[in-house]
């Protein structure tokens, strides 16, 4: 399904909230996960994944329930919301060319091991919280916020247009070797001390800020 034919799909059905009820088994599942069923509220469910246009016609993934190892988005999304694949220890990789958002928590606790977003430009808080992430090149985000790659696996971060790093970014990861962010500005280095001390290689700009 292409973009033009998901816009018709969800302007030519009936929201989630019209149809689910608290005795439907997605409502119970989502309980279970510790999802609010808010999440899906005003989504439409296109074969196991819950989808929505915004009042700016944006394309939200708002809930991925399957099991697939590659998710390849193509053009058809461009925010991926909170929780949208939390817990999921499935995935393996994704793609989306038109992703331009991703908020917080939305791969906390996935088994996500490779991300491909060239034009991805914010990403919110804990959004990679506790993945099993390996090299990871961002080109156009300027921030990466409070514990967004915490407690990863990661072993290489490319940002090419990141001023900031906020506290905790990359807490507690030990596998982290290379940071390169040839743009920065201001680098909290509070609790992932242990983290910049043992990096092999640390590429910023001689102005660059740290905050201990």
């Amino acid at each position: 399904m292409n973009r033009g034919e998901l816009v018709e799909y969800i302007n030519n059905s009936i929201l989630i909230g019209d149809i689910v009820t608290e005795n439907s088994e997605i409502y119970h599942r989502m309980i279970e996960e510790d999802l609010l069923y808010n999440t899906i509220l005003g989504s439409v469910c296109v074969d196991g994944v819950y989808v929505k246009q915004d009042e700016h016609n944006m394309l939200h993934l708002v809930y991925y329930d399957r099991w697939d190892k590659d998710v390849l988005l193509g053009d058809c999304i461009d925010v991926i919301d909170s929780c949208a694949f939390a817990w999921n220890k499935a995935i393996r990789s994704i793609s989306g060319d038109s992703v331009v958002k991703i908020a917080s928590h939305a791969f906390f606790y996935s088994n996500i091991k490779k991300i491909d977003f060239p034009n991805l430009i914010v990403i919110e808080d804990n959004c990679f919280y506790h993945t099993n992430l390996d090299t990871v090149t961002l080109n156009k985000i300027t921030l990466v916020p409070e514990s967004a790659f915490q407690y990863s696996t990661i072993r290489s971060f490319i940002g090419k247009e990141v001023r900031e790093v906020e506290s905790a970014a990359f807490g507690d990861c030990g596998t982290l070797k290379h940071l390169i962010l040839p743009k920065a500005i201001k680098i909290d280095k509070r609790y992932q001390w242990d983290v910049f001390d043992n990096l092999k290689t640390l590429q910023v700009p001689e102005s660059c800020e740290f905050k201990e």
